[in-house]
């Protein structure tokens, strides 16, 4: 984070990672907003497998992002 008199600027620095997914289930593709108060066990659990609705799944993990009370494990 950079500061100009008292503006503050947020920079961001992007991974790119390139990898071949054809053998998985399901993939999570999810901001630090959801990782830093669940797990990658925690948010696996909570979808039922196999995803019926990949809507409700996603609604599911976006409830425990908001909900939680655990910060920046």
């Amino acid at each position: 984070m950079a500061t100009i008199g008292h503006h503050i600027l947020l920079m961001t620095w992007h991974n790119i990672v390139r990898c071949s997914i054809c053998s998985l289930e399901f993939l999570i593709l999810a901001s630090d907003g959801l990782w830093d108060v669940v797990t990658n066990k925690e948010a696996v659990s909570m979808l039922s497998l196999p995803i019926q609705d990949p809507e409700d799944a996603a609604r599911r993990l976006m409830h425990a992002g908001c909900t939680s009370t655990r910060w920046d494990r």
